[in-house]
C-alpha cells in the first residue's frame, strides 16, 4: 500500500499542473490539423471519441481514408493550363498538408509484475514529436506520410540525434473518384490492414493486432511492403485483398496474403454497426513466441522471446524463433463495432472482437493463439471520455519440435482510458493497464499495472 500511497503523493502536483494547463487551453476554437484546413471540417466529423492517444474513425472518417483522403464530389481540381498545352495540372500543396504532434508525458509509473513493488515516477516533456504531410494529390492520387521523432532505443528515454522513424506511409491511386456510388482504388502502404479502410487502430488492448506484429508503442514497426486493391461500395461495404512482404523486410522471396471485408448494417455517423473481419496466410511473420525491441543506442531490430523458455526447447545456439523459421502462419479476426455520435450530449462506441491466429515452424514446433476482448468508449459533448477495456487469450499453447504441448499461462488484459479533450486537437489522458510476463512451463507474473498521465496537441 506504501507504494501506490508513493506515486500518487508524487504524481499529484503534476496532475494538478497538467489540469490547470489543460483548462487555460480550453478557449472555443476548432481543430487546425491538415485535413480541417483542406475541408473546412470538424475533427469530429470523422472521428470519434478519442481513447487515447489516437482517435477512432466515424463513418465519414472510413470513407474518407478509403477514398484516398479526399471528399467525394467535393474537392475541385486545381489546373495551371490546359493538358497537352501548358503542361500537366500542378499541384504544389504545402501548409495546408502539414500537421505536426507534440506528446509529453506527465507522469508515468509502472509495478514490477514479479515484485509488485513501484518504480519511480518520471517526466518526459520532450515524449515525442510527429509531422505528417497527406491529402489528396490531384482528382486520383491521395497520400498518408507519418515521421516520427521520439526516444525509442535510448537508454533513459532522453533525446539524441538518430532516433527517428518513417513509421507510416500510404498512397492509393482511386481509379473512379467521381463516383457517388462505388469507388476501387490500388496502393502501396506499410500500415496495418485494418487501418487502410479506417478500422484501427483503436482499441489495442482487446486482442487482434496479429496481421501485423512488432509495432511498438503505436510509434515504430519493423518495416513492410503491402500492395492493395481495395473498395468502397455503396456505403455499406469495404473490402481490400493485398499482396505483403512480411513483418520485418521487403523482400518477397518469402510473402503473405491479406484480406479484408466488412459490412455496415447502419451506415449513418449517427448510428453505425459494423460486421468487420480481416486475415493473412503466409510465410514471412514475426513468431507469435516473439518480441521485437530496439537495444540501447540501437538502430536495427533485435529479437527476445516473448514468452519465456521457448528459446530452451531448441538447440543451444538457435536463439528465438523469427521469420525465417516460419513455415506457414494463418490468423482470421472477426469483429463487431457499433457507434453512435451526438445522442444529446453523449456518443459511445462498442467493439467486441474475437481472434485466431496459428504458426507452424519448420522444426516442427507450433503455436495456437485465441483471443477475445472487448472496449466500450463514453464521451460526453465530445470533452470527457472514459474507455475501459478487457481481453484474454482463451488458447495459448506452444507445441515444441519434439511434441511436448505448453498451455501458457496468462492473466487477461484490462485497463481504462480517462480523456479530456478541451479543444479537438488537444487531448489529456490517463491510461490504466496492466502488465504481465509469461513462461511456456511456470505461472505468470501478473503484478504488473503501469499509469501514464499525457497530452497529445496536433497542429
Amino acid at each position: 500500500m506504501r507504494y501506490k500511497i508513493g506515486f500518487l503523493v508524487r504524481a499529484l502536483p503534476v496532475a494538478i499542473l497538467a489540469g490547470i494547463i489543460a483548462m487555460w487551453l480550453a478557449a472555443p476554437a476548432s481543430a487546425v490539423p491538415a485535413f480541417t484546413r483542406q475541408t473546412n471540417m470538424s475533427c469530429n466529423q470523422c472521428h470519434t471519441a478519442h481513447g487515447g492517444p489516437i482517435p477512432n474513425f466515424t463513418m465519414t472518417g472510413k470513407k474518407f481514408r478509403s477514398t484516398g483522403y479526399r471528399l467525394v464530389d467535393v474537392r475541385d481540381a486545381i489546373e495551371s493550363g490546359v493538358e497537352g498545352e501548358q503542361g500537366e495540372r500542378l499541384r504544389l500543396p504545402l501548409l495546408d498538408y502539414m500537421s505536426f504532434r507534440l506528446q509529453s508525458i506527465l507522469a508515468t509509473a509502472s509495478k514490477d509484475p514479479v515484485s509488485g513493488k513501484w518504480g519511480e515516477t518520471a517526466t518526459n516533456p520532450t515524449t515525442r514529436l510527429a509531422f505528417f504531410w497527406v491529402g489528396p494529390i490531384g482528382d486520383h492520387l491521395g497520400i498518408w506520410n507519418e515521421w516520427y521523432f521520439h526516444t525509442l532505443g535510448s537508454r533513459d528515454q532522453e533525446w539524441s540525434l538518430d532516433l527517428a522513424s518513417w513509421d507510416e506511409y500510404d498512397i492509393r491511386y482511386i481509379f473512379n473518384p467521381k463516383n457517388p456510388d462505388y469507388q476501387i482504388g490500388m496502393g502501396l502502404t506499410n500500415m496495418p490492414v485494418s487501418d487502410l479502410q479506417g478500422f484501427g487502430p483503436f482499441p489495442v488492448f482487446i486482442g487482434g493486432g496479429q496481421t501485423q506484429r512488432g509495432e511498438i508503442q503505436g510509434l515504430a514497426h519493423p518495416n513492410y511492403g503491402t500492395a492493395f486493391l481495395s473498395g468502397w461500395m455503396f456505403d455499406r461495404w469495404v473490402w481490400l485483398v493485398a499482396g505483403n512482404t512480411g513483418d520485418n523486410n521487403v523482400g518477397w522471396d518469402y510473402s503473405n496474403v491479406i484480406w479484408q471485408l466488412g459490412y455496415a448494417l447502419m451506415n449513418t455517423n449517427a448510428d453505425e454497426l459494423w460486421i468487420h473481419a480481416v486475415g493473412r496466410s503466409g510465410n514471412d511473420v514475426i513468431p507469435l513466441v516473439t518480441q521485437n525491441f530496439v537495444v540501447d543506442r540501437g538502430r536495427d531490430w533485435s529479437y527476445r522471446d516473448a514468452v519465456g523458455g521457448v528459446t530452451d526447447t531448441r538447440p543451444a545456439g538457435a536463439g528465438s524463433y523469427l521469420a525465417r523459421d516460419i513455415d506457414k502462419a494463418n490468423t482470421v479476426e472477426g469483429e463487431l463495432r457499433w457507434s453512435r455520435q451526438d445522442w444529446g450530449p453523449h456518443s459511445y462506441e462498442a467493439v467486441a472482437r474475437v481472434g485466431w491466429s496459428k504458426d507452424d515452424y519448420r522444426d516442427g514446433a507450433s503455436t495456437d493463439l485465441m483471443t477475445v476482448g472487448v472496449d466500450i468508449l463514453y464521451g460526453w459533448k465530445h470533452t470527457y471520455y472514459a474507455m475501459p477495456f478487457v481481453g484474454t487469450r482463451t488458447t495459448y499453447d506452444f507445441t515444441d519440435r519434439t511434441g511436448h504441448k505448453y498451455s501458457i499461462d496468462n492473466s487477461p488484459t484490462y485497463g481504462c482510458n480517462f480523456g479530456y479533450k478541451p479543444t479537438e486537437n488537444f487531448l489529456l489522458n490517463l491510461q490504466i493497464i496492466n502488465t504481465q510476463n509469461l513462461y511456456i512451463n511456470e505461472k505468470a507474473d501478473d503484478k504488473g499495472l503501469s499509469l501514464s498521465l499525457y497530452i497529445d496537441y496536433l497542429l
